[in-house]
């Protein structure tokens, strides 16, 4: 049986299927133009800058710590409304 769960965040929510073979499957915005808590805005070009050297090792960190990977990135986009990814993430976390 599959199971579904349901990512909240402040400006959606996206359903996301775990399936009993392979890795959990996600997809949404990591980041958007909107202001962060500090009031700042991050522009879609200063993402743009260094997708490139990201795609070469695309790490899905766990609370940005390099010692805690969590998955893949395995596509990476950035329009104008942020930074969009589709990652799998291989953590046991049953």
């Amino acid at each position: 049986m599959d199971k579904k769960f349901y990512i909240n965040a402040s400006f959606m929510a996206k359903e996301v299927e775990k399936t009993k073979t392979g890795p959990l499957k996600i997809a949404g915005y990591a980041n958007t133009v909107d202001k962060d808590r500090s009031g700042d805005i991050v522009l879609p070009e200063a993402w743009a800058k260094g997708i490139e050297s990201y795609r070469k090792n695309p790490v899905l960190l766990y609370q940005h710590k390099h010692e805690s990977p969590i998955g893949k990135v395995n596509k990476i986009t950035v329009d104008k409304k942020g930074m969009y990814i589709e990652a799998a993430y291989y953590r046991d976390w049953e």
